[in-house]
């Protein structure tokens, strides 16, 4: 697991984010992994963003026009 967080940041609110949101691809990872197929990795990364931070409604705005665009 790589991050780059200055050490002045690592007790900030701002390095708590980042390091959960790695914990979190490691164990999606850990927990999909088999030999036969593996997630897309839209989600591996949408499951780290909802678990960090939540479904704001900036997220939720760019998932609406992303969805719109794909219908």
């Amino acid at each position: 697991m790589f991050g780059l967080i200055p050490p002045n940041e690592v007790a900030t609110a701002r390095g708590r984010p980042d390091r959960a949101h790695e914990l979190t691809h490691l164990v999606f990872d850990t927990a999909v992994r088999n030999p036969y197929h593996y997630p897309p990795r839209w989600l591996n990364e949408g499951v780290a963003t909802y678990l960090t931070e939540g479904f704001s409604p900036w997220l939720r705005t760019a998932v609406e026009a992303a969805a719109t665009r794909a219908a």
